[in-house]
């Protein structure tokens, strides 16, 4: 991201592996992720209302965030 974006390429390195610990800690109690060294996010899952209500709106483009190809 340093390489993108001119005002993250000032930040230092403790500041970025700080957002780094943060954001895996956040991951893994919202089990995103099994543990903070894991690699791989979980999938997420939605109830069916929810995907249907979705559907209906016309919003399909919305549910492959949520693993649903079909």
């Amino acid at each position: 991201m340093q390489e993108q974006d001119d005002w993250v390429a000032t930040w230092s390195d403790s500041t970025i592996s700080k957002l780094k610990q943060v954001i895996k800690k956040t991951l893994v109690e919202n089990e995103y992720l099994d543990n903070v060294r894991a690699t791989k996010l979980n999938p997420v899952w939605i109830h069916p209302i929810l995907e249907n209500a979705i559907r209906q709106k016309g919003d399909e483009i919305a549910l492959s965030a949520f693993n649903c190809f079909s």
